[in-house]
């Protein structure tokens, strides 16, 4: 295994409510001290640090770690109001995407080595608004065409190395069919015949 994240979500709350919020410096010094003792046993592997969804984290991300870090790691769910939010904004300014332009302009202003040599990874992305009530959750035309969306600018990132809807499959909960890519018989859902359309038709 060459790839490695430090962590996932670590700003956001445990799941039995208690308070269990990293701070982005105590982050910093947990990611060093894990990514230091990782490469001294394999100095070949990339590692990737978590940068939340604020450019303010990512900023003490890259001044108090910036030489253990190889790749910035991206969780880009699009959650308007609506399909006419999405209709009426400019898409790199709404939702998860402002933080994926926010984070490649934040390497494109770093000093050299670490400008060229550090790329991002879009873990998790999605077309979803989590309330399920603006938005209703359903695998339809609609949020077909927000993830192909999604994708293509992913696409025309040059620093974006990987990108990964979440998920294939999300087993036996329909609250979650935005959440899906497969049917249980492997078919793809709208969803996914949207993204296939990229690995199929991709011109370079």
């Amino acid at each position: 295994i060459k790839y490695w994240e430090i962590g996932n979500e670590v700003c956001l709350d445990n799941s039995s409510g208690e308070e269990a919020k990293m701070t982005a410096e105590e982050y910093a010094e947990v990611y060093k001290e894990f990514a230091t003792a990782m490469k001294s046993v394999d100095p070949t592997i990339k590692i990737g640090i978590w940068s939340s969804w604020s450019a303010d984290w990512l900023k003490v991300m890259l001044d108090k770690a910036l030489a253990h870090i190889d790749f910035i790691i991206i969780h880009a769910y699009y959650a308007p109001e609506g399909y006419a939010h999405y209709q009426n904004r400019p898409f790199r300014e709404t939702g998860a995407l402002k933080y994926l332009y926010e984070a490649n302009t934040l390497i494109e202003n770093l000093p050299s080595p670490h400008r060229e040599r550090i790329k991002i990874a879009v873990t998790e992305f999605g077309a979803r608004e989590f309330s399920g009530k603006l938005w209703p959750e359903r695998n339809d035309l609609g949020h077909a065409l927000v993830n192909f969306d999604m994708q293509g600018h992913m696409l025309l990132l040059d620093r974006v190395d990987f990108s990964a809807f979440w998920n294939t499959r999300w087993f036996g909960d329909d609250d979650f069919a935005c959440a899906t890519f497969t049917e249980k018989d492997n078919a793809l859902t709208a969803i996914g015949k949207g993204l296939s359309l990229w690995g199929t038709y991709l011109q370079k």
